[in-house]
């Protein structure tokens, strides 16, 4: 419905008037409703978490949303989203963190310029060097892309919505951390 709306209403105006709808829709709920904005693309809704959340996803969609060529991290960190604010036990929370590993991928590959090289290649010395990680962020990242992928895999069974949580928080902070690097290197 937001995709068809996007093409026959205004396109400035097209969020404010949802995020109007929504907030009267659900606001007998207790319910809270972000409409982000994209600059290339329809809005999109997301439940709230938190507002310090809600904060870190709409600087990494924005961050995301700046350039074409990070259209498939957008694509995979949406996803994982939307995994997670439907999740309701383990296998939602790590269908979750299995987009948010992609996305990863997709940010080393974009970034690096390796087509053959992905998240999993974090602690090479050239990837963090291309990557802007100094030594204390490229152990962080080889640390979460361990736990990201043992529950990918099923190593780690017990996990929750909370360290799911966190796992965005600390992939967000990644995105973003690498991008803003990236595009002030290249400007």
């Amino acid at each position: 419905i937001i995709d068809t709306l996007w093409e026959i209403n205004n396109k400035k105006t097209l969020a404010y008037e949802l995020s109007n709808l929504i907030n009267e829709t659900f606001k007998s709920f207790s319910l809270d409703f972000k409409v982000i904005k994209y600059s290339t693309k329809p809005p999109q809704i997301f439940p709230s978490v938190s507002k310090k959340f809600e904060e870190e996803i709409t600087n990494t969609l924005e961050i995301l949303d700046s350039d074409k060529k990070f259209s498939s991290i957008l694509s995979s960190y949406e996803e994982g989203l939307r995994e997670f604010l439907k999740a309701k036990d383990e296998k939602g929370y790590k269908d979750a963190i299995e987009d948010m590993l992609s996305a990863c991928d997709h940010l080393v590959k974009i970034i690096t310029g390796y087509k053959n090289k992905g998240f999993k290649h974090i602690s090479d010395k050239e990837i963090a060097k291309k990557l802007f990680l100094n030594g204390y962020q490229k152990e962080m990242y080889k640390f979460l892309y361990n736990w990201m992928s043992d529950i990918k895999h099923g190593t780690i069974v017990e996990f929750d919505k909370e360290d799911t949580e966190v796992i965005i928080r600390l992939v967000s902070a990644l995105i973003t951390y690498v991008i803003s690097k990236h595009e002030n290197q290249t400007n």
